[in-house]
């Protein structure tokens, strides 16, 4: 088995194949990883043919991962994952995302399917990277899944990380895979961002009350160094994917409209429409939103 080696997987989410926007899911993961010196290999399921993801399996990866929103890509993650293990039994699997987290005892109940990560995955994912490499049982770590003795088990969530410090996701592996992405004309118009995590606003058809533990948004600094950066990577546009627009506050708003001036990136994004006032749709106008 190669202990250094994660493969991060993006089942199909929808019948149509024009839908292939950035998983910034698995991209954020996997940059995560790659900075604490774990090597990382994306599977892209709408993008890649299967003997793309045989030819990792053939790697014997520590981890399989799978990013499941829910619908659609339920199913195409549970028939990858069953392929996983026919073809690379000693390698572990690990299912997150929405759906996971919100049924996080029915999914790991799944006997294809050996953790689970609830939550903001970045610190649980390499946590549980690193009890694995040492042959050390992660049945106690915060924000995880997993069966002890048969039985589902589901820890506690563990604290959201600080956004400031998680790494600009376009980097190493996932520069490359930005690329691929790049050079589809429905993804150009939608290259995925985040300025923040979480949401003030409790409603309770949504998943975020039960996925983030709070709100965080990146300061007004680090957001104008990533919008420049993805400039520079030839990005044109993007679709930010905060559930409120900058954790709602309007301070970051005004700040991110500034930012986005700057690197003359049209955009899209979600904001509450209570919120709105004539200088403030100005000012989003003004920034290129679209």
């Amino acid at each position: 088995m190669n202990r250094d080696l994660v493969v991060l997987c993006y089942g199909r989410n929808s019948a149509y194949d024009y839908d292939a926007h950035t998983p910034l899911s698995i991209l954020a993961l996997g940059t995560y990883l790659e900075e604490k010196g774990i090597e990382i290999e994306y599977y892209d399921e709408r993008l890649d043919p299967l003997a793309v993801l045989d030819g990792l399996l053939a790697r014997r990866p520590l981890l399989v991962g799978f990013s499941v929103i829910g619908g659609y890509q339920i199913e195409s993650s549970a028939r990858l994952s069953r392929r996983v293990r026919a073809l690379a039994p000693e390698s572990r699997i690990v299912w997150g995302g929405i759906t996971p987290t919100t049924l996080a005892r029915e999914t790991i109940e799944e006997d294809f399917i050996d953790y689970v990560v609830t939550g903001e995955g970045e610190e649980t994912l390499w946590d549980l990277v690193v009890a694995l490499r040492e042959g050390r049982s992660p049945e106690l770590l915060a924000g995880l899944a997993l069966r002890v003795g048969g039985l589902p088990r589901v820890n506690p969530l563990r604290p959201s990380p600080d956004v400031e410090t998680l790494p600009f996701v376009y980097q190493g592996k996932a520069r490359g895979m930005l690329a691929r992405y790049l050079r589809i004309p429905a993804v150009r118009e939608a290259v995925g961002y985040e300025g923040s995590r979480g949401c003030p606003f409790l409603c309770t058809f949504c998943y975020s009350p039960g996925f983030h533990n709070n709100t965080r948004i990146k300061s007004p600094a680090k957001v104008a160094a990533e919008l420049l950066a993805l400039r520079e990577l030839g990005v044109e546009r993007i679709d930010i994917y905060d559930d409120t627009l900058m954790g709602g506050s309007k301070p970051g708003i005004l700040a991110l409209a500034a930012g986005l001036r700057e690197a003359q990136l049209r955009w899209m994004g979600n904001l509450r429409i209570n919120m709105l006032s004539p200088g403030l749709l100005a000012a989003l106008e003004g920034s290129g939103c679209e």
